[in-house]
């Protein structure tokens, strides 16, 4: 997976997860558009948040609004934001294979 691609994931996936959850198919289907591979993904980080713990979703929700303001804040919101993104490339990387 390229940069560009990983980027368009993170930010759909980021996109989605502060829509409420019966609005997420329908954004994520016209985010996609005619790319059912980055669908695909997508999906999959979206499946994994929706079964992830509270402290794992409220990790990913904080570098979601994080990445909105550009700012982070402290050394932990930084290695917090950090470990989300290590476990989402994780998912992507296992779900690519």
């Amino acid at each position: 997976m390229t940069p560009e691609q990983w980027q368009q994931v993170k930010d759909i996936f980021q996109s989605a997860i502060e829509r409420p959850p019966s609005e997420r198919d329908g954004f994520i289907s016209q985010a996609c558009a005619d790319d059912p591979d980055l669908r695909s993904k997508v999906q999959s980080l979206i499946s994994f948040y929706d079964t992830a713990d509270d402290s794992l979703q409220s990790v990913a929700v904080n570098v979601a609004a994080q990445r909105r303001s550009r700012t982070i804040t402290s050394h932990r919101d930084s290695a917090r934001a950090g470990w989300a993104r290590f476990i989402l490339q994780k998912i992507l990387n296992s779900t690519a294979k």
